[in-house]
């Protein structure tokens, strides 16, 4: 009889132990889920990372290709805002070629221009960029993004995305 009592005893799951089991369950669940919301997070900002270096390096590259435009002085001061090229050069896509000062002129128009799709604000959010060159000759390419969206539109690149556009800078000498 004392076996029968002792097996009684110890059938089942009380209620308590169920709903134990269920909040632990939840919280691990909440856990995962916010480490997969961090890690898509962090993913997209490596993207939009990834993004910046590519449109610097190729300008850089296009800089590179048009060497008698750096030399007359066609890129030193190119900012994607305030100097927006609005319209293709008359030689692009016609049998005359073109100058230097034209290729220079449909670099700036394709990496700033919103109906180009290598541009820097058809590639990254509130995108922009900047071209200047220091007296020695070496240039320093900058490309801005709203990586927060918080509407921010400094260009200091002091990581507070609520004040600053985050930033990829690159010097080179072409």
């Amino acid at each position: 009889m004392t076996h029968h009592s002792f097996y009684s005893r110890h059938n089942g799951f009380t209620i308590i132990e169920v709903l134990v089991s269920l909040l632990v369950i939840s919280v691990g669940l909440l856990g995962m889920a916010g480490l997969q919301t961090v890690g898509i997070q962090q993913s997209h900002k490596s993207y939009l990372k990834t993004q910046a270096s590519l449109l610097a390096f190729d300008m850089a590259d296009r800089m590179r290709a048009n060497l008698v435009g750096v030399a007359a002085g066609a890129y030193n001061a190119v900012n994607s805002v305030d100097s927006l090229v609005e319209t293709i050069p008359a030689c692009i896509g016609s049998e005359t070629p073109c100058s230097a000062a034209d290729t220079a002129s449909y670099d700036a128009y394709q990496w700033s221009n919103l109906a180009s799709n290598l541009s820097i604000p058809s590639t990254l959010p509130g995108g922009q960029g900047i071209i200047t060159r220091n007296g020695t000759g070496i240039f320093t390419i900058t490309v801005f993004w709203d990586e927060a969206r918080t509407g921010a539109t400094g260009t200091n690149c002091s990581n507070d995305p609520a004040v600053d556009l985050a930033c990829f800078s690159l010097e080179f000498q072409p």
